[in-house]
Parts: structure tokens; C-alpha cells; sequence
């Protein structure tokens, strides 16, 4: 049999000592810029008519409403120890049957949220704590029937895929050497989802320092693009929580480079002492996400379960959270064409519920006003 052109020429570099490589892989691209045909250099720019004329394929959405893009990074924040594992390993092994989050939690249309578009496989490199823990936490998951059929279990035992022993793997996205060792299982398993956690393992570099930062997220955007896949990032947030601003996004530890760079950033947080869970999302590139969602968590069965909000109340958040201006109950009943004593009564509940903020009247004006509480704090905002 014939050796390739490509084998003979890595058998050559391979017997080389370092300035011999280095020399030869120079020598290769100047070779190469030189073949180019003419016309290589010309700068990329057409006209609005030629570019609307060739079609550009949109990025593959992944799970609905399109918070895992193929080729995109999607970010969950939250504080450490409060559950981001747990909660994304419930949802990639239902991703991995084909199944949604949560069977009860819908859009107005019925269609489900944080659902598939086809039994999804995901890479998870797990970089902190008891591979042996792990690997019971991931065991408790796949035993209990309430959540996965036998069938949906055997989906999930094959396309869920796990770097090493689950545990600390030391894996580092400025390693060369690591990261081509992913390409390589990549290139063999086809992922359609990457998960790695925690962000802030997974690199040696300078959190704070944009260059460092950049560095990482260069390297991540390659692969996902590289290989069609999307990426879920696992990242803390920081102590003081939300940015000055208010925004839950800029509540990431670290460099903003993160922010700017993700397509999806989710957050994840305790509510009511602590007693449920909530995701939100505060960045989303493509499409509306869904809107904040309630869960709670079960230990023996190491899953969340649904808290499911009223179908006004999903209408108020969608409301309140897509409004950038507080709100009153008269304006909400135009919108909702609702009664105001019922939607008094509903934001009421919503408020000690912390699902809700009461900002105080315009002067002039009586009764509360009313925003989302992914708007963050105001100055106005009144104490629960």
C-alpha cells in the first residue's frame, strides 16, 4: 500500500529535533502562500446585492428556543455549591433520550421548553471533586424510572460521553497538547454538545486579564465552529453577584470578554432561603428565551423537579422581563386584557414569592409599578 503524501510528510517532522521542525513547518507555508492562485490575497468585500444572493446557512439550534447553538458557546453562572452540576446533568441525560427538561413547562403554543430537536451526545470534562462521586451522582440519575424509562436509560448510557474517570482530569484549554487530545476525541465521537466545568479549571491564565481570557474562549469557538458542535461552559459568579449596573451577565468572575463572547448566558440561583432554584436567562443571541422557570431539588433522586408558575403568571414574566421600564397594573391589564384585581392578586403572590419586584409609583401617580427581578436592584425598589 502506498503511503500518503500527509503520512510521509508527518514522518518526516516527527524525526526532526525542535528547530528542524519548526524550520521545515515555515518552509511548508511559504511553499504554500506561493502555489496559491491568484486572486488569494484579494480582501473579502462584495456587494449588500452578492452577499443577500449567497445563501449562508443560520447556525443549527440545538435545544428550543435555540439556548444551545451548534458552533456557540452557552454559559451557566452561579454561585459555587449551589447545584449547576446537578441541574446540567438532569438536563443533558433527558437531552440525551430526546427528552425536554421538564414535561410540564411549555410556550403559549405547547411546544416544549429547553427541549431537543433529536436525542442529543454530549462530552462532559468534569474538572473538580470524587470521580467515585461523580460517578454516583450520574448513577442515581440513570436508576431512577419517575425520570428515565429503561428505553430513554439506554439512550442516555450511550450518548452521554465522559472524559476520563468524571473526576479532576486536569484538563486545560491552554494546552496545546489537551486540546488537540479533544480534537482527536471529537473527531472520533462526534459530539453534539461539549460540557465543561468549572470555567475557571480549566485554563492557568490571569481570570481578570482580558488577553488571557481571550486566549481560552479563541480556543473554544474554534472547536465548536471546527466541529459543529455547541459548548456549555459551567462558570462562578462573582461574590457581589450582578455587574453595578444591575445586569444578572455581567455577574461573571473574571475578565468581561466571557460576556461579550458567549451566545447564551444562563443564570442560576437559590431562591426563597434557598428552598428552590431558578433560571433565567440574561443573554440570549438568537431567538427570545424562555421565561424564568422554578425548580426543586430532590437528593435522593439527585434530579430537579418543576415548580410550575400559573399560565398568568408565565404571561406577567414574559411581560415584565421584556419591558425594560417598570409597569403598572393598568398597563399590564391592557396588554393581558385581564382584570386588574386578578393581576393585583397574582403580582401579590409573585412578590413574596421573590418572582417579582414592586418599584414605587411615578409622583403623581398611585399603586405599585412592577419589573421583572432579572432587572436587578433599583433604587426604587421596595424591601419583601
Amino acid at each position: 500500500m502506498t503511503e500518503s503524501p500527509e503520512r510521509a510528510y508527518a514522518r518526516h517532522l516527527a524525526a526532526l529535533d525542535d528547530e528542524g521542525f519548526r524550520s521545515s513547518i515555515r518552509r511548508a507555508r511559504f511553499l504554500a502562500t506561493e502555489d496559491m492562485p491568484e486572486g488569494s490575497f484579494d480582501p473579502p468585500i462584495r456587494t449588500a446585492g452578492e452577499y443577500l444572493d449567497t445563501p449562508i446557512e443560520i447556525p443549527a439550534s440545538l435545544v428550543y428556543p435555540t439556548i444551545v447553538v451548534r458552533g456557540e458557546i452557552t454559559t451557566t453562572l452561579g454561585r459555587a455549591g449551589k447545584g449547576k452540576t446537578t441541574f446540567n446533568l438532569n438536563r443533558i441525560c433527558k437531552w440525551s433520550a430526546g427528552l425536554p427538561l421538564f414535561d410540564d413547562w411549555e410556550d403559549c403554543d405547547g411546544r416544549p421548553y429547553l427541549a431537543p430537536e433529536s436525542p442529543l451526545k454530549t462530552l462532559v470534562i468534569e474538572n473538580e471533586g470524587s470521580a467515585g462521586m461523580f460517578q454516583h451522582k450520574l448513577g442515581t440519575m440513570l436508576n431512577r424510572e419517575a425520570y428515565l424509562t429503561p428505553e430513554h436509560r439506554s439512550l442516555a448510557r450511550d450518548n452521554v460521553l465522559i472524559w476520563g474517570d468524571g473526576g479532576f482530569s486536569d484538563f486545560k484549554l491552554d494546552d496545546e497538547g489537551k486540546v488537540n487530545l479533544l480534537r482527536a476525541g471529537c473527531e472520533k465521537w462526534k459530539p453534539d454538545i461539549i460540557f465543561l466545568e468549572p470555567f475557571r479549571s480549566l485554563w492557568r491564565g490571569e481570570e481578570n486579564s482580558s488577553t488571557d481570557m481571550t486566549e481560552v474562549i479563541n480556543t473554544l469557538q474554534v472547536v465548536a465552529k471546527e466541529y459543529n458542535c455547541g459548548i456549555i461552559l459551567s462558570h462562578h459568579e462573582r461574590k457581589s453577584g450582578a455587574g453595578d449596573d444591575g445586569e444578572l451577565m455581567s455577574a461573571a468572575r473574571g475578565s468581561g470578554v466571557l460576556e461579550g463572547a458567549v451566545a447564551v448566558m444562563e443564570n442560576f440561583q437559590a431562591v426563597v432561603g434557598g428552598a428552590y432554584r431558578e433560571i433565567t436567562w440574561s443573554k440570549a443571541r438568537y431567538l427570545q428565551p424562555p421565561p424564568t422557570t422554578r425548580m426543586e431539588y430532590q437528593p435522593a433522586d439527585e434530579w430537579y423537579t418543576h415548580v410550575p408558575a400559573s399560565s398568568l403568571e408565565e404571561r406577567l414574566l414574559l411581560l415584565l422581563e421584556d419591558n425594560e421600564e417598570a409597569l403598572t397594573v393598568r398597563q399590564l391589564a391592557d396588554m393581558t386584557d385581564e382584570k386588574e384585581d386578578r393581576l393585583r392578586n397574582t403580582l401579590n403572590a409573585m412578590y413574596e414569592q421573590a418572582r417579582a419586584q414592586r418599584r414605587a409609583a411615578i409622583p403623581g401617580e398611585t399603586g405599585y409599578r412592577w419589573k421583572s427581578v432579572k432587572a436587578g436592584p433599583d433604587d426604587d425598589q421596595l424591601p419583601i
